[in-house]
This record gives structure tokens, sequence and C-alpha cells, in this order.
């Protein structure tokens, strides 16, 4: 699930804890920039939280869309990899 309005400051570890809330988070990717992606371990977790729309996290309005997985270029995808298997 695409996550759009993420703090610089925010970190993987509080991100994935707060969407916890909609199901089993098995991955955070978080860009530098303002943007990121939650992997639920069931599509159901990422069902209910497109259902949203958007979400509330830190006093700050969360954008949340169904991920397109063109965004990344291969940099961000090796990334994304290497921290799944770590």
């Amino acid at each position: 699930v695409f996550i759009g309005g993420i703090g610089e400051r925010d970190n993987e570890d509080e991100v994935g804890d707060f969407f916890s809330q909609w199901g089993l988070v098995a991955l955070v990717y978080r860009d530098k920039g303002v943007w990121g992606t939650v992997h639920f371990a069931t599509r159901e977790g990422a069902l209910r939280l497109l259902g949203e729309g958007s979400v509330v996290f830190q006093r700050r309005r969360l954008e949340i869309k169904a991920s397109d997985s063109k965004r990344m270029d291969e940099a961000e995808r090796n990334d994304l990899v290497r921290r799944a298997v770590a």
C-alpha cells in the first residue's frame, strides 16, 4: 500500500506499528522523501487499509493508495529486497 505524507523523522518501526492495526505488517519501505509503502502479510490487511482512503498519523493526514510497483527504480527495489532479507 502506498503511503503519502510520511515525515522525515518517522522511522519504519513507528510506521509499521501504526499500520499494524489494519493487519500484520510484513515490511515497511520508507523513501528519503515523504512517501513509503507498507506491505501486509495478507491481502485482507491491505484491503482494510485501502478502505480508509486516508488516515491520521502523529497529527498528520496520510494519503493511502494502492501501491504501484513501477514507482520504484532499480536501486530502490534492490534496497527493499536487501532490507526484507536482513
